[in-house]
């Protein structure tokens, strides 16, 4: 009984993610970054490098990091942190223009906007 108490919101959560990513179409996209590494365990690898690349040219534009533990992620000043799976990530990654990623796992809860969004993995 208990099993099924915790999956029933958690594929509420899923289904009201998609439905926020499909909504914020109408959202024009903004010069936001969204980076992940390693499905939220921190701070590493390429995209560690191109997001201090980013602030050291102090690009225009808004970098936000995936995490799964958003109280434990040390990052530099200048990025924001979206906790994985969360709805305001599940927003911003369908508003963003870049994601960046060094695995295949970001665009689980998204719609992706084909023509206008980039995904560099």
């Amino acid at each position: 009984m208990s099993r099924v108490i915790m999956i029933l919101p958690r594929k509420f959560k899923k289904v009201l993610g998609f439905i926020i990513s499909y909504f914020a179409r109408l959202v024009p996209l903004q010069n936001i970054v969204i980076l992940n590494s390693f499905q939220g365990k921190g701070m590493a690898d390429d995209p560690k490098y191109i997001a201090m690349e980013l602030l050291r040219r102090k690009e225009n534009v808004r970098l936000m990091w995936l995490l799964n533990n958003v109280e434990n992620g040390v990052l530099p000043t200048g990025i924001e942190t979206l906790k994985i799976g969360s709805l305001k990530a599940c927003f911003y990654k369908s508003i963003a223009r870049v994601w960046i990623d060094n695995c295949r796992g970001i665009s689980n809860d998204v719609i992706k906007r084909i023509l206008r969004q980039f995904k560099i993995i």
